[in-house]
């Protein structure tokens, strides 16, 4: 049982001085409620402060090279986010819920505070913060299983036709390796190594399993549906309706790039020939490097952006040799100081990944003070909670938003407008981006769904669990090899739930989008108009809020089957495309 915290006459005297006025309060509430306040007040400015450091010293060893020791900003800060925090922060957050007469957030549900539109606002907030700090204090006391784990897989190495390669390598090797028994032979010489690691992270997930008993959560699943802010059942409950609805369609997407790309059926197709199928396409042609930015910048113009004169919002495409080579935003203040990094190599996926960055900083620069998004707040009352609001809350949110702008570069209307990719060239980078996109949602739906099974004990042997669903969701024959994955390949606290419902929410917005503005919705202002009023509630939405505030009446069940259905008509169009250009049926 979580034991009782109660505030003492020394911390009481401590926070007696307050930075900003505590929200108005009924006769019943005690003064310690009030003493509540500031103190949580106290323990979000740091929080805020320390993650500012943290994003400034992660942008310096990005662009820079400057080593970069995390692990040190946390020196001195062991009672930040200690249990006491975390029970006071939660004791506020429960006192604000009765207060405000809110429904109880369980299962990842929205509160509602019927009598005041504010007091949702805060109870959220103060819901993000204890969600946070949970985390954090998680984090904390699984550093040395964590760091454990970092040390190996960094040190790991494994040997493969008698030559030896470092395992963090393994996907770079087999998406480089035109051999295919090379890739096998690569393939299976890592999993010597897989082991390894699957000790470690086994260890770690039952450290984490007591830990979260101990903070008062009755399971992980409680804690994960806590972290990402929705009902695991309903989530699930998507996933399966991936795997089940773009069953047909994947198989044809897959079958026409496989064929393509390595001449082979898709069915004859092994693990180790995934990061090869889909190595990134030459496309510099139509995505010249130097032409990633002022395209870009022609989008968001259409849109009511013009990103060269947003101040807050600062490029970093510098082609330098320490530069890290990954895309990266930070948010060092929201929202007036919002950063972008990429070494542009041109291509394809390069001016998705510059979209997709964009997409996030936009939003992050986009966030107003909670009483200027939301005027119907309390006359008078200003609380200091941009912390809360602005930077924490769902991840699924904000990815949403990246990936509506990534996924630019697989709209027709897009393309041809902006690369002048016409005929066979166009159906070819459509055909390739929705297969990998089928791909990864697919991958994404079966990970979640083989957490979910494990942490509920649905079967007691992990491995057959992951070989049932996996195999289905990669739509493979998974074999003894691939089985020894079943630790490593699963995510920590249900990461891919937010996945599945970042790219849900994208889809939605897409299609409402087009609905209201056209197929090319980007040259509307009024969809810039739109997009700009969402990113100015910051994270105050949960996830399955934002397709109720757009008025999106496409049910889950219609979006797949219409993903799906684009998905399975490109793969028709190309395989009759081939077959016209091949030279038998030209009779050659």
């Amino acid at each position: 049982m979580r034991p009782r915290f109660l505030l003492t006459p020394a911390l009481l005297l401590l926070l007696a001085c307050p930075k900003a006025p505590p929200p108005p309060i009924g006769e019943a509430q005690k003064q310690i409620d009030r003493r509540l306040w500031y103190a949580v007040q106290d323990l979000a400015s740091q929080a805020e402060a320390l993650l500012a450091q943290q994003e400034e010293m992660i942008w310096k060893n990005w662009t820079e090279g400057t080593p970069a020791d995390i692990a040190k900003t946390y020196e001195g800060k062991d009672k930040l986010f200690s249990s006491v925090s975390i029970q006071m922060i939660d004791q506020l957050r429960k006192s604000s819920i009765a207060a405000y007469q809110c429904t109880a957030v369980e299962r990842g549900e929205p509160p509602q505070c019927p009598k005041d539109a504010w007091g949702s606002l805060e109870v959220r907030a103060l819901t993000y913060l204890h969600v946070y700090f949970v985390g954090e204090h998680l984090s904390a006391m699984l550093v040395d299983q964590s760091d454990a784990i970092a040390n190996l897989e960094a040190s790991l190495t494994f040997t493969a036709a008698g030559k030896e390669y470092h395992y963090r390598d393994l996907d770079r090797l087999l998406a480089v390796e035109k051999d295919p028994e090379k890739r096998q032979a690569l393939y299976l010489g890592a999993t010597r190594a897989v082991e390894r690691i699957s000790l470690l992270a086994r260890r770690k997930d039952e450290r984490a399993e007591a830990l979260l008993k101990e903070l008062g959560y009755p399971s992980y699943e409680s804690f994960g549906e806590a972290i990402r802010y929705g009902n695991m059942d309903e989530i699930a409950q998507f996933a399966e309706q991936v795997l089940e609805l773009t069953q047909n369609a994947y198989a044809k997407a897959m079958d026409r790039v496989a064929q393509r790309e390595l001449h082979t059926p898709f069915e004859k197709l092994r693990r180790a020939d995934i990061p090869r199928l889909f190595k990134p396409q030459n496309m510099q042609f139509f995505f010249p490097k130097d032409e990633l930015l002022s395209r870009a910048q022609s989008t968001l113009k259409g849109l009511g952006f013009e990103l060269s004169a947003m101040k807050n919002i600062r490029l970093d495409l510098r082609e330098l040799t320490y530069k890290n080579p990954r895309p990266l935003t930070v948010s060092v203040a929201i929202p007036g100081d919002v950063r972008v990094s990429l070494k542009p190599t041109g291509g394809a996926r390069d001016q998705a990944a510059l979209l997709h960055e964009l997409g996030l900083a936009l939003r992050f620069a986009s966030m107003k003070d909670p009483d200027q998004a939301y005027p119907a707040g309390r006359a008078g009352f200003k609380p200091d909670l941009r912390f809360e609001l602005t930077r924490l809350g769902s991840g699924a949110v904000a990815q949403a938003f990246a990936i509506l702008f990534e996924q630019l570069v697989e709209d027709p209307e897009w393309l041809q407008q902006n690369a002048s990719l016409t005929g066979q060239k166009l159906q070819s980078q459509l055909m390739v981006a929705h297969a990998h996109r089928l791909y990864q949602v697919r991958r994404r739906a079966g990970k979640l769904l083989y957490d979910v099974a494990v942490h509920r004990g649905e079967e007691p042997d992990a491995r057959a669990v992951y070989h049932r669903i996996m195999s289905r969701a990669y739509g493979l024959a998974i074999t003894t090899e691939d089985d020894a994955r079943y630790v490593v390949d699963r995510d920590e606290l249900y990461q891919p739930a937010d996945d599945l419902r970042a790219w849900l929410i994208a889809r939605q917005l897409q299609q409402t989008l087009k609905k209201r503005f056209g197929a090319s919705w980007w040259r509307s202002p009024r969809a810039g108009d739109l997009l700009r009023e969402l990113w100015s509630k910051g994270g105050a939405l949960y996830p399955q809020e934002i397709a109720t505030s757009v008025d999106a009446a496409t049910s889950t069940d219609e979006l797949l089957r219409s993903f799906a259905a684009a998905c399975s008509g490109l793969a028709e169009t190309r395989a009759e495309a081939e077959t016209a250009e091949s030279p038998v049926a030209n009779g050659y």
